[in-house]
């Protein structure tokens, strides 16, 4: 496959990334407040709403009545209430029976931090060359509800710079992801590769039965990161995801998961990250070991808090955006 001829920014990521909360576990401190104000907002409409169906039909029979005659003002009540409170549903959810934050999202797909990674170092990436990827995905925990993900999508960043990586990424458009297979689509800021057929097993290291490539499209330093995480989706998320792109799953050529043996070193939640060297070796690239290498995974060390936002499948633009901007390593110490 040639170089793939991408334009513009590519990158859809940094103005999108709220566009969805469809996806597998919405972070805890992006709805920290959504209990509260659902809590305050509801009780209003709820009140206010009866007043207004009984008042109405009293006004339209009596329109030249003042409103200061009826007893007690509800009236004027009804009239002044702030026009966003008209559009509250009259389904909305009652006081008590909202879900915790988190809640809806975890019961639909299980742990918010199931899928752990490991970097690689992509050595060869000369100007003009193409340099082929090993993702792997370990399973510290499986779906709760396994039927309710229908599909686990892939998404493979174009580079990026390091210095974004702990806020909106940056594209360098050093390096451009790309899976020449019939499941998977090309962005303008990366590659997603939807999976429907898999089924993953707790404690489980897996890896693509096929090869991943970055194009060299310009020359990359220390400085260019391509980060990798896996999304699992329900059915009506799937479903978005499929209109947004083209996917052809009837064909042989797919790229799928397989198990595999853990490669040793860190491992991280919220997304792996590929690092590039040119023929000349970058001095503050970090070295890694060759993938396969086998070896146990290191136990999840004491945690502080966790800096990554769950990740999300979202439609938006007509790209499928995700975001996932921060991740932590399973040991306690950072590198």
């Amino acid at each position: 496959m040639s170089t793939l001829n991408k334009t513009g920014l590519r990158f859809a990521a940094a103005g999108a990334a709220a566009a969805l909360t469809l996806a597998v576990g919405a972070p805890a401190f992006a709805q920290s407040e959504s209990p509260s104000t659902e809590a305050s907002e509801t009780p209003v409409a709820e009140t206010e709403t009866p007043v207004t169906e009984t008042e109405t039909p009293a006004t339209d029979a009596t329109p030249e009545a003042p409103a200061e005659e009826n007893p007690g003002g509800d009236s004027e009540v009804a009239e002044e209430k702030d026009p966003a409170l008209e559009e509250v549903p009259e389904n909305e959810v009652p006081e008590g029976e909202l879900p915790e934050a988190g809640e809806e999202d975890e019961g639909d797909f299980g742990s918010a931090y199931s899928y752990l990674y490991i970097d690689e170092v992509l050595q060869g990436a000369d100007l003009g060359e193409s340099v082929e990827a090993h993702p792997e995905f370990y399973i510290e925990a499986a779906a709760e509800n396994p039927d309710d993900v229908a599909a686990t999508v892939l998404v493979f960043n174009d580079s990026v710079s390091l210095e974004s990586i702990e806020g909106e990424w940056e594209l360098t458009n050093h390096a451009w992801a790309w899976a020449p297979y019939d499941n998977c689509n090309v962005w303008e800021w990366g590659t997603t590769c939807v999976v429907t057929d898999f089924e993953g097993e707790a404690d489980t290291t897996y890896g693509i039965d096929a090869p991943l490539y970055f194009d060299i499209v310009d020359e990359v330093d220390d400085n260019d990161v391509a980060p990798y995480y896996a999304v699992d989706v329900d059915a009506a998320t799937l479903e978005e995801v499929l209109a947004e792109g083209y996917y052809d799953f009837e064909t042989d050529n797919q790229l799928g998961l397989t198990e595999t043996e853990p490669t040793e070193g860190d491992w991280y939640y919220g997304f792996g990250a590929f690092y590039f060297e040119a023929s000349e070796a970058l001095p503050n690239v970090p070295t890694a070991p060759a993938p396969g290498g086998g070896g146990q995974l290191p136990t999840t060390g004491n945690s502080s808090i966790i800096l990554i936002s769950s990740a999300a499948a979202a439609v938006l633009a007509g790209a499928v955006v995700f975001y996932m901007l921060r991740r932590r390593k399973t040991a306690t110490n950072w590198e």
